[in-house]
C-alpha cells in the first residue's frame, strides 16, 4: 500500500451513487453494501464506515455490529487466555459483518488496512464498554487471510458450513 492516508466516512444516502459501482468480486458482500448496509445504519443495527482514496475513489468498507460469543474453555485454554480462561463462556464481542475492498483495489495491501481500522475501532469501543473479542464469519478462501492474522477458528456455521466462525482477543 502506498505512503498515502484514506478517509474514512460513515455511510449515508449522499454515498448511494458510489456504492452502486462498488465490485469487491464477491456476491453476498456487494449485495450487503449496496441492499442492506444503509438501512440497517440507519436505524443504528450496523455501523458502516467506508473508505476513500485521496481523490475521493470508493476504496472499500467494513461493517460492525456488538454481540456475545461462546469460547469454551476448552479454546481459551488451548489459545492461552489466562487472564480469561475462569470465566463463563460467554463474551462481549463486536462482529465484523462485512469488509470489502473493490476489485481495482486488491492485492496491495488494503484489506490488510481496512481490517486493522476495524480491530481498532473494536479497540476503542472496549474502552468505553466491556468487549472481549471481535468475531466473523468467513469462507474458506478467505480463511487464511484472517488465520495470518490471529484471527482463530471456533467453529463452523450451523447453517451453513462453507462459513467459519473465528476471533480475535482484544488484548
Amino acid at each position: 500500500m502506498s505512503d498515502s492516508v484514506l478517509v474514512c466516512e460513515i455511510i449515508n444516502s449522499s454515498h448511494q451513487s458510489v456504492i452502486e459501482s462498488f465490485d469487491c468480486g464477491k456476491v453476498l458482500v456487494n449485495n450487503f453494501l449496496k441492499e442492506e448496509a444503509l438501512k440497517l445504519n440507519d436505524v443504528n443495527l450496523v455501523k458502516t464506515r467506508l473508505y476513500f482514496d485521496e481523490d475521493h475513489n470508493f476504496i472499500g468498507f467494513f461493517s460492525l455490529f456488538n454481540e456475545s460469543v461462546s469460547v469454551m474453555k476448552s479454546k481459551r485454554t488451548q489459545q492461552q487466555w489466562i487472564d480469561i480462561e475462569d470465566q463463563k463462556n460467554i463474551f462481549p464481542a463486536i462482529r465484523l459483518h462485512f469488509l470489502g475492498v473493490n476489485q481495482k483495489y486488491q492485492k496491495i495491501g488494503l484489506g490488510e488496512y481496512l481490517l486493522f481500522e476495524a480491530i481498532y475501532a473494536a479497540k476503542d469501543i472496549s474502552e468505553i464498554s466491556g468487549c472481549t473479542f471481535v468475531t466473523l464469519e468467513t469462507e474458506d478462501d478467505c480463511y487464511q487471510f484472517y488465520e495470518n492474522r490471529d484471527f482463530v477458528y471456533l467453529r463452523k456455521n450451523e447453517r451453513n458450513n462453507k462459513f467459519s466462525n473465528m476471533c480475535l482477543k482484544i488484548s
